[in-house]
Protein backbone atom coordinates (compact mmCIF):
# COMPACT_ATOMS: atom_id res chain seq x y z
CA UNK A 1 0.00 0.00 0.00
CA UNK A 2 1.33 3.42 -0.97
CA UNK A 3 1.28 6.24 1.54
CA UNK A 4 0.40 9.70 0.22
CA UNK A 5 1.31 12.71 2.29
CA UNK A 6 -0.33 16.05 1.78
CA UNK A 7 0.83 19.41 2.98
CA UNK A 8 -1.12 21.51 5.45
CA UNK A 9 -1.97 24.01 2.72
CA UNK A 10 -3.33 21.21 0.48
CA UNK A 11 -5.45 19.99 3.38
CA UNK A 12 -6.83 23.46 4.08
CA UNK A 13 -7.57 24.02 0.38
CA UNK A 14 -9.45 20.71 0.40
CA UNK A 15 -11.55 21.84 3.34
CA UNK A 16 -12.44 25.02 1.49
CA UNK A 17 -13.52 23.15 -1.64
CA UNK A 18 -16.82 25.04 -2.12
CA UNK A 19 -14.92 28.34 -2.17
CA UNK A 20 -12.40 26.91 -4.65
CA UNK A 21 -15.25 25.85 -6.93
CA UNK A 22 -16.88 29.26 -6.58
CA UNK A 23 -19.89 27.64 -5.00
CA UNK A 24 -21.09 30.32 -2.63
CA UNK A 25 -24.38 31.67 -1.40
CA UNK A 26 -24.56 35.13 0.18
CA UNK A 27 -26.58 33.69 3.07
CA UNK A 28 -23.34 32.02 4.21
CA UNK A 29 -22.15 35.47 5.33
CA UNK A 30 -18.57 34.70 4.27
CA UNK A 31 -18.51 31.56 6.42
CA UNK A 32 -17.39 28.11 5.28
CA UNK A 33 -18.80 26.55 8.46
CA UNK A 34 -21.10 23.63 7.82
CA UNK A 35 -23.64 25.42 10.02
CA UNK A 36 -23.72 28.28 7.47
CA UNK A 37 -23.30 26.22 4.30
CA UNK A 38 -25.97 23.60 5.01
CA UNK A 39 -28.98 25.97 5.08
CA UNK A 40 -27.56 27.91 2.13
CA UNK A 41 -27.78 24.87 -0.17
CA UNK A 42 -30.42 22.64 1.45
CA UNK A 43 -33.62 22.98 3.44
CA UNK A 44 -31.89 21.83 6.65
CA UNK A 45 -30.25 23.72 9.49
CA UNK A 46 -29.10 23.16 13.05
CA UNK A 47 -31.67 25.55 14.52
CA UNK A 48 -34.06 22.88 15.78
CA UNK A 49 -31.42 20.86 17.67
CA UNK A 50 -30.79 21.13 21.40
CA UNK A 51 -27.06 21.02 20.63
CA UNK A 52 -26.56 23.15 17.54
CA UNK A 53 -22.80 23.60 17.19
CA UNK A 54 -19.56 21.78 17.86
CA UNK A 55 -18.50 23.99 20.74
CA UNK A 56 -21.63 23.13 22.67
CA UNK A 57 -21.26 19.42 21.84
CA UNK A 58 -17.68 19.46 23.16
CA UNK A 59 -18.73 21.36 26.29
CA UNK A 60 -21.54 18.91 27.04
CA UNK A 61 -19.34 15.89 26.37
CA UNK A 62 -16.62 17.39 28.58
CA UNK A 63 -19.15 17.80 31.40
CA UNK A 64 -20.02 14.14 31.03
CA UNK A 65 -16.35 13.06 31.05
CA UNK A 66 -15.66 15.20 34.13
CA UNK A 67 -18.63 13.67 35.93
CA UNK A 68 -20.27 17.02 36.48
CA UNK A 69 -23.68 16.02 35.12
CA UNK A 70 -26.36 14.36 37.21
CA UNK A 71 -27.08 10.77 36.25
CA UNK A 72 -30.66 11.76 35.43
CA UNK A 73 -29.45 14.06 32.59
CA UNK A 74 -27.34 11.45 30.80
CA UNK A 75 -30.08 9.90 28.62
CA UNK A 76 -31.08 13.36 27.34
CA UNK A 77 -27.45 14.31 26.77
CA UNK A 78 -26.81 11.17 24.70
CA UNK A 79 -29.99 11.72 22.69
CA UNK A 80 -28.96 15.32 21.97
CA UNK A 81 -25.38 14.38 21.06
CA UNK A 82 -26.63 11.57 18.83
CA UNK A 83 -28.99 13.92 16.98
CA UNK A 84 -26.21 16.49 16.54
CA UNK A 85 -23.78 13.90 15.17
CA UNK A 86 -26.43 12.46 12.85
CA UNK A 87 -27.15 15.94 11.51
CA UNK A 88 -23.44 16.63 10.95
CA UNK A 89 -22.98 13.37 9.07
CA UNK A 90 -26.11 13.85 6.98
CA UNK A 91 -25.08 17.45 6.26
CA UNK A 92 -21.75 16.30 4.85
CA UNK A 93 -23.55 13.74 2.69
CA UNK A 94 -26.01 16.33 1.35
CA UNK A 95 -23.32 18.93 0.67
CA UNK A 96 -21.20 16.38 -1.15
CA UNK A 97 -24.24 15.62 -3.30
CA UNK A 98 -24.67 19.36 -4.00
CA UNK A 99 -21.01 19.58 -5.09
CA UNK A 100 -21.38 16.49 -7.26
CA UNK A 101 -24.46 17.95 -8.93
CA UNK A 102 -22.67 21.24 -9.61
CA UNK A 103 -19.67 19.44 -11.12
CA UNK A 104 -21.81 17.17 -13.29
Amino acid sequence: MTSHKISKSQYVRGLQCPKALWLYNPSQNSSASIKAVLPAFTDLSYDDLEIGHGGEAMRQYGAFINGSLPESELPTLWDNLTEYCKQDTYAMFLLLRVLRDVIN
